[in-house]
């Protein structure tokens, strides 16, 4: 007795979905393919440096400093790497299906 799988015939071979599937993802290139930078090393060092320093001389402007609240150092370092994580994780850069060139857009990714 024929069953379910053979009323529909031969199956298509793998080779010519993939194919079909290649040329989407060609064809919605413009649309969806999404470039991501990372920054190492030093660009990683100087984007903390900054939001240390600006951290702490706005907590300073407050009365908040070393001196008066001796482990807000921890504090500082934390939430400057924090922002720093934050602002790398948010540059992306989308390809424009009217030209070459690109453009910044942020994202927020979630671990």
């Amino acid at each position: 007795m024929p069953s379910d799988r053979d009323s529909r015939g031969t199956p298509e071979p793998m080779s010519s979905q993939a194919d079909g599937v290649t040329g989407d993802l060609v064809r919605l290139m413009p649309r969806d393919l999404v470039f991501v930078m990372r920054f190492m090393g030093e660009s990683q060092y100087r984007l903390q440096s900054h939001f240390q320093d600006f951290i702490r001389a706005e907590l300073a402007a407050g009365g908040v400093t070393t001196e008066t609240h001796p482990m807000i150092h921890l504090f500082i370092e934390n939430h400057a790497i924090l922002l720093r994580d934050f602002v790398f994780s948010g540059f992306r850069c989308r390809a424009s299906s009217a030209s070459t060139r690109s453009s910044a857009l942020p994202a927020i990714r979630h671990r």
